[in-house]
């Protein structure tokens, strides 16, 4: 749904109907939810193990798929990547945020497996020594 009442939307039709123009450079009707934050790790990725990425992935996939369904239910399902990113409201910042560190887990994925990364590194004990931290914890 586009986020506006019945009544807002027979107000526009009858607005076109008599020849004026309704302003729908804004939608009507709340333009965001209240959008509480992701609990994003601080945490270098160099420094985190192959499970712990994997388990944080986790979070931010279902935390993105929230945060698209808020676009939507605020009547944005429709604006791309490239023109909500550069957004300052709330529910832009917050996709800005998980976006970045999704991106930043995925750069560490790559790094460790190497070209054709999977989604996910493997982590049973035999692959610890392949796709364990890069860098210990306080260099």
């Amino acid at each position: 749904m586009s986020g506006r009442s019945s009544g807002q939307i027979e107000s526009e039709i009858r607005e076109i109907l008599s020849g004026g123009v309704p302003d729908l450079a804004e939608p009507a009707g709340p333009r965001t939810a209240a959008v509480r934050p992701a609990r994003i790790s601080a945490i270098d990725p160099a420094t985190m193990t192959a499970g712990t990425i994997n388990k944080e992935l986790d979070e931010l996939d279902r935390r993105s798929s929230e945060l698209g369904q808020m676009m939507i239910d605020a009547g944005r399902g429709h604006e791309r990547p490239s023109e909500y990113l550069k957004m300052s409201d709330p529910l832009s910042g917050e996709m800005r945020r998980v976006s970045q560190r999704q991106s930043d887990l995925r750069v560490e994925i790559s790094m460790r497996y190497g070209p054709g990364a999977p989604r996910r590194l493997p982590t049973g004990s035999r692959d610890r020594k392949f796709f364990g931290p890069r860098k210990k914890k306080g260099e």
